[in-house]
């Protein structure tokens, strides 16, 4: 649950002690998060609804 709040809300964890100074995920976390939102990865890294 911590990685996906992090996934999130990148912005609060960056930069901060003992941080990174910035986020990576791989493409296996990423399919597995489309498949479980039913989505697919370019609306879930853009944020592009093409249903509307």
């Amino acid at each position: 649950m911590a990685y996906i709040q992090q996934l999130e809300t990148p912005h609060v964890f960056i930069n901060k002690p003992k941080k990174p100074t910035q986020m990576t995920v791989s493409t296996e976390i990423l399919e597995k998060l489309c498949a479980a939102l039913d989505g697919d990865i370019t609306s879930l890294i853009w944020n592009i609804d093409y249903n509307s």
